[in-house]
């Protein structure tokens, strides 16, 4: 079975692996380890021999007490004869510490083996033995005990010959007839943990047309754990089945099931935890027959008590290792064609109640097995992946958290080979009851993860598997209290199947919908989290795309605490990929396209609470292409839409998607095209939308805050960089900067909207400025640059948003204006680099900026070089600010020379300049030779001298900002 196909599964006891240490004291320790003798060999045609009993029994007052039975293997059988049956083995451990100090107590017993066949065919294998392991301690002061069970049934031995077969596998059971429990207490309230785990014997294998015999069921169906103790108690459970035999001519033979279920009420403890763990046997493997399919895995548990402590209670299907299998269908090995085994099925279900104030944890793993495999040149088609479901429930009677999980794991479609057949399909998940609940208003936090099992490798020309698609289309998990109350759906659709000589497989589709109105708490926070499979990679043919992924959530609340709803497309990792489109790994053909990735986010806050909306999306990358004629596959496109509402209290809203890249090139094959992003962010009727055509790829994003003391905010572009085409529409609302390449727009020509920058935030650009009809950018006291590069220069356009927001100097019409104080001091001014008037400014930019009228070079004072300027240009018609037209009558006349003398010797910051005399002196003679004195006001702070001789001198100051 390739490794490759497992989902990886550390074994994890939630708690219970340092407790279930066998502590190593240093009192007596009394161990007994009885070995069972193997059974004779049959001679001429006899059968094989019964192996011996083996009973080993560890009873004393010792802190430590071990027993081991290991039953003895069946004789192997005479020539055509039957193989001899395994021995049984008991096992039983007993201690009631008689001194202070940690007392553990274990049990292993483990059944003898049936015996092969023997030589010459026509004969089956002994069957497994059966086992039996019980262990009880106890102890009187506040030390640990520890108690540890386990029984594995015999394997079967070898059968041999057609109508034969292998072995059956030995049961396995906890309990004696001297011992009906495995139990552990401790009358000084120290803590106790007890395990009783149940291996059912593996089934013997077919040889020479023989069917592959039996894997024994491993059964726990009643509390078969149990301990007393005011202390912590900590209970676990374990049924592993035993794995089907294969065959080398005929069908493997039938997975042992794997089932736990444990049902517990106990109170006066301190804490409770419980773990219930079921796990299905592989099926067999066949050569030239039939594989068999994994076996069931069923884990339930339910835990009820009122100690004020913790209670976690965990059912895991096919989920911790440990066993003999985890479920997996059997492979075909060899042969002309064949059919391999399909994946068990996985089931696990997990309650805790809480009846006072104590924390409640509940959680639910269920994995399904892995199809089995076709190898060796066989042609068949790879094993399904078997399905899998979960249910999951908390309850707290008091005001103690409650926290609820539920995972649920497809199982992955096995290998196809050969021309016409395909990789088996991904196993499906389901998702059952999900839910937790706090009667006295704690807060309860509950989270679903589903993961659709990939598509199976198509080797040899066959087809890959599909992966499978998951749609949570309605909320699926719930929960209730009058506390915060957290809710999250999680989907990963399963991956396609590559193949080395056809098409990949089909991605899955993952969809997440919680759509949700819940009053009476105090909190509410949800996530949506959808994220689709990724595309097939294929050698010499046509990689396939990745599965859409679409997340949405939409929360409604009278909460006067805080709404937060996020809802995440492809952006969040964990699961089996990111709609990434398929490889062509080698030869040539086209990579698979990448797919879209939607995120939609609804926060409505009906009361005066808070409301947060976050939407995350990204487009899968496009796959790799190759060969002339062929290319990279297309970037998936990404939209994501926020929206928050709040009556009157905060609002922010947030959207950010990524359009993917377009897939990579080999062989001279063409680059795939980069996918478009599109956020829209939504707060008290103030949207920002931010857009990034397809074949730049990039981010975009768009953010609004709203405090009902100051209004909306906006920000375009991730951190306020944006490089792709920003939008801006609805009333009033603020943004503190804005930088980049990209383009922005105010207004839609419908609504009217007053953008207004922030006070001195020290600049802003971008590569487009365009304000719709009825609109305003108010620039405050900043300024703003329209960084035009190469295309037409847009200054008569600018100059048009300036003319309307002068509106004959009061500077509130519509177009560019400020709402800094203006009067006959300050206005908004503008340069063209194109003009080579201001310094710095190169060609292809535009500045606009707030200032004193009369300051023509921008440069934030009023002085003898803006004055050179304007006497440059006096009489000029059609002529601009940095021309010296300060009043946008499009003419330089006696107007500006007023309202720059006005201002002579001021900077814009109030502060008093030095003008040289000459300076003076020159503006004055100007005046008096163009028939300006009249327009000359009587001088203050600066005194207008007769005309000296050698004119002004011009001269530029660097711009300050």
């Amino acid at each position: 079975m390739s490794s490759t196909k497992r989902f990886a599964r550390a074994r994890v006891s939630i708690a219970l692996a340092a407790a279930m240490t066998v502590w190593m004291s240093s009192g007596y320790a009394k161990t007994d380890i009885e070995p069972g003798t193997p059974g004779l060999n049959g001679t001429g045609s006899n059968p094989g021999g019964t192996g011996g009993i083996a009973t080993a029994n560890a009873t004393s007052t010792d802190a430590s007490n071990t027993a081991t039975a290991n039953g003895g293997m069946g004789g192997m059988g005479g020539t055509a004869a039957a193989g001899g049956a395994g021995g049984s083995a008991s096992a039983t451990a007993d201690g009631t510490a008689a001194a202070a100090g940690p007392a553990s107590d274990t049990a292993n017993a483990t059944g003898g083996g049936g015996g092969n066949s023997g030589t010459g065919g026509g004969a089956s294998g002994g069957a497994g033995a059966l086992s039996n392991a019980a262990a009880t301690g106890s102890n009187s002061t506040t030390d640990s005990v520890t108690i540890v069970a386990a029984s594995t049934g015999g394997s079967g031995g070898q059968g041999d010959g057609a109508g034969f077969e292998g072995g059956a596998g030995g049961n396995s059971a906890l309990g004696t007839a001297l011992l009906s429990t495995v139990s552990g207490s401790s009358t000084g309230g120290g803590s106790v943990s007890v395990r009783g785990e149940v291996f059912g014997g593996n089934g013997g294998f077919g040889q020479t047309g023989a069917t592959g015999g039996n894997g024994a069921p491993g059964v726990l169906t009643s509390n078969q754990v149990s301990g007393t103790t005011s202390g912590s108690l900590q209970l676990e459970q374990d049924a592993y089945g035993g794995d089907a035999g294969g065959s080398n001519g005929a069908a493997g033979g039938v997975a042992g099931t794997g089932t736990s279920h444990f049902t517990l009420s106990q109170n006066g403890i301190s804490s409770l935890t419980g773990l219930s763990v079921a796990q299905g046997g592989n099926g067999g493997d066949s050569e030239g027959a039939v594989a068999s399919g994994g076996a069931a895995a069923n884990a339930t548990i339910s835990l009820t008590s009122a100690t004020t402590g913790a209670i976690a209670a965990t059912a895991a299907a096919n989920y911790f290792g440990g066993g003999n299998g985890l479920s997996d269908g059997g492979t075909i090995t060899g042969g002309t064609t064949g059919t391999a085994g399909a994946g068990g099925t996985g089931s696990a279900t997990a309650s805790a109640t809480g009846t006072v104030s104590s924390s409640v944890a509940a959680t639910a793993n269920s994995v399904a097995g892995a199809g089995g495999e076709v190898i060796n040149g066989v042609t068949g088609n790879g094993g399904a992946g078997g399905n899998s479901s979960v249910n999951s429930t908390a309850t707290d009677g008091g005001t103690g958290s409650v926290t609820v999980l539920g995972q649920v794991i497809g199982g992955a479609g096995g290998q196809g080979e050969g021309s016409g057949s395909f990789g088996g399909t991904g196993g499906a998940p389901s998702l059952g009851s999900i839910t937790g609940s706090s009667t006295g208003g704690g807060a309860v936090s509950i989270r679903a993860a589903v993961f659709g099992g990939n598509g199976g490798f198509g080797q040899t020309g066959a087809t890959g598997g599909n992966g499978a698609s998951v749609s949570l289309s309605t909320v699926q998990v719930s929960g209730t209290t009058t506390g915060g109350l957290t809710l999250e759906q999680d989907v990963y659709a399963g991956d396609a199947g590559g193949s080395n000589g056809a098409g990949g497989g089909t991605a899955g589709v993952g969809i997440s919908n919680i759509t949700l109105s819940q009053n009476g708490i105090s909190s509410l926070t949800g996530i949506s989290i959808a994220q689709g499979g990724a595309g097939g990679n294929s050698e010499n043919t046509g990689a396939s795309g990745g599965g859409t992924a679409n997340a949405t959530i939409s929360l409604t609340s009278t909460t006067v605490g805080a709404i937060t709803a996020t809802a995440a497309s492809n952006y969040f990792g964990g699961g089996n990929g990111l709609s990434a489109g398929g490889n062509v790994t080698s030869g040539s053909g086209a990579g698979g396209a990448g797919a879209i990735g939607n995120a939609t986010s609804t926060a409505d806050n009906t009361s005066t609470g808070s409301a947060f909306a976050n939407a995350d999306a990204a487009g899968g990358s496009g796959g790799f292409g190759s060969g002339v004629g062929f290319s990279g596959g297309h970037g998936g496109s990404a939209t994501s839409t926020a929206t928050a509402i709040s009556v009157t209290g905060e609002a922010q809203a947030t959207a950010v998607a990524g359009g993917g890249n377009g897939g990579a090139i080999n062989n001279s094959a063409i680059a795939g095209t980069s996918g478009f992003a599109m956020t829209t962010a939504v707060s008290h009727g103030v949207t920002v939308t931010d857009f990034i055509p397809a074949g730049q790829g990039g981010i975009a994003g768009g953010q609004v805050t709203w405090i009902s003391t100051s209004g909306n905010t906006v920000e375009v572009g991730p951190g306020g960089v944006n490089s792709g085409q920003g939008t801006v529409t609805g009333p009033l609302a603020h943004i503190q900067t804005i930088s980049g390449t990209g383009s922005l727009t105010v207004g839609n020509g419908t609504n009217a909207t007053d953008l207004q920058f922030n006070s001195f935030v020290g600049g802003s650009s971008q590569g487009t400025l365009t304000i719709a009809a009825g609109s305003t950018l108010d620039i405050n006291n900043d300024h703003f640059f329209v960084n035009y590069g190469t295309n037409p220069d847009p200054v008569a356009t600018i100059r048009g948003y300036l003319t309307s927001g002068y509106n004959n100097g009061s500077w509130n019409g519509l177009g560019i204006d400020t709402s800094a104080p203006t009067g006959s001091l300050y206005g908004v001014g503008y340069a063209d680099g194109a003009d080579g008037v201001v310094a710095g400014l190169t060609s292809g930019q535009i500045e606009i900026k707030y200032t004193l009228y009369g300051d023509a070079n921008l440069d934030g004072v009023v002085n003898g070089d803006d004055f050179t300027i304007l006497a440059g240009n006096l009489g000029k018609s059609n002529a601009v600010w940095d021309q010296g037209d300060f009043n946008y009558d499009g003419v330089v006349n006696g107007d500006d020379f007023t309202a720059l003398v006005g201002n002579l010797g001021k900077s814009a910051s109030g502060a008093s300049i030095e003008i040289p005399a000459s300076d003076i002196a020159a503006i004055n003679a100007f005046a008096a030779a163009n028939g300006l004195m009249t327009d000359v006001p009587e001088p203050t702070t600066v005194a207008l001298v007769a005309f000296a001789a050698g004119g002004l001198l011009f001269r530029r100051r660097r711009r300050t900002y």
